[in-house]
């Protein structure tokens, strides 16, 4: 809505024509407008399309698993709806002689600035990885398991689960509602439990 409310209302203000006998400059100024609006619905929906649902770590610690949010979009344009990587090949891309990273990027160590996690600035932050046209969007905000490990795991730390007690929960045997309200529980970044630390 963030784009499609401003394209239809320039395509209606060209197609009705109100301001052009008056300021014949402005037909010119509309269109410009409504190309950029469209090259930025572009670039937006290029990001949304690789937003990430959840972020599963196997029990080696090498290999991450990326389930995509937009299920069904990516199945209508055939496009993989998770993809695996080893937690090796995640390595941010060359800077130097390049164009800086565009974006709020994922954190690198932790721990890090929590309070931009609730910011209003953007919605997720970009992992890029080997390119600049290589990326992940993750949501700043969401209920994560362990956001260290997640850190770590995206910035190429194998982490080893040899001696760590690992719980599998059985998710198929769980309503939507209980699973978020566990998950929720063990959420120690959460809103709540920051002002609850603050207090």
């Amino acid at each position: 809505m963030r784009f499609l409310v401003p394209l239809a209302i320039l395509t209606l203000l060209i197609k009705k024509n109100p301001f052009y006998r008056t300021y014949p400059i402005m037909l010119p100024i509309m269109i410009f407008f409504w190309f950029l609006t469209l090259q930025r619905a572009v670039v937006y929906s290029r990001r949304t399309n690789r937003m990430v649902q959840q972020i599963l770590l196997d029990q080696t610690g090498s290999e991450l698993t990326f389930v995509y949010k937009n299920q069904t979009t990516r199945r209508i344009f055939g496009h993989q709806t998770e993809e695996t990587y080893m937690v090796q090949g995640l390595i941010n891309p060359p800077q130097l002689g390049y164009k800086p990273l565009s974006g709020d990027l994922f954190p690198e160590t932790y721990p890090f600035d929590f309070a931009a996690m609730h910011d209003k600035k953007g919605y997720y932050w970009l992992k890029y990885y080997i390119s600049q046209t290589s990326f992940f969007s993750i949501p700043k905000n969401p209920v994560y398991a362990n956001y260290e490990v997640l850190v770590n795991a995206l910035n190429c730390n194998v982490i080893d689960f040899s001696h760590a007690d690992i719980h599998e929960l059985k998710s198929d045997q769980m309503t939507e509602q209980e699973l978020w309200s566990l998950l929720e529980l063990h959420n120690q970044y959460s809103f709540d439990r920051f002002a609850l630390r603050q207090y």
